[in-house]
């Protein structure tokens, strides 16, 4: 069962979509240092402690997120974080 569970809606192309996703993973790498890779419009992710996905389909993009024992401490704040950013990114791909 995932630790962290996001979705938006939203109105874009897919294209636009999974670039938004992109910009959120990117953030993501830089502030977690995770490695990351596309498999269709899903954009898995992880390193040690961390590991989830982000799915863009026509309509939502969706994130979910397994954390390791040591940062389940974290989890509020990584969620809080990470859906904001996710917004951010939405609105900047409008």
């Amino acid at each position: 069962m995932a630790d962290i569970r996001i979705a938006r809606a939203h109105g874009l192309p897919v294209s636009r979509a999974k670039a938004a996703a992109q910009a959120a993973a990117e953030d993501l790498a830089r502030e977690y240092a995770l490695t990351s890779h596309w498999k269709g419009n899903t954009l898995h992710f992880q390193r040690g402690g961390v590991r989830g996905w982000i799915e863009v389909s026509p309509s939502q993009i969706a994130l979910e997120i397994h954390l390791g024992f040591l940062l389940k401490a974290f989890k509020n704040s990584i969620e809080q974080s990470i859906g904001r950013r996710l917004e951010e990114v939405l609105a900047q791909n409008k």
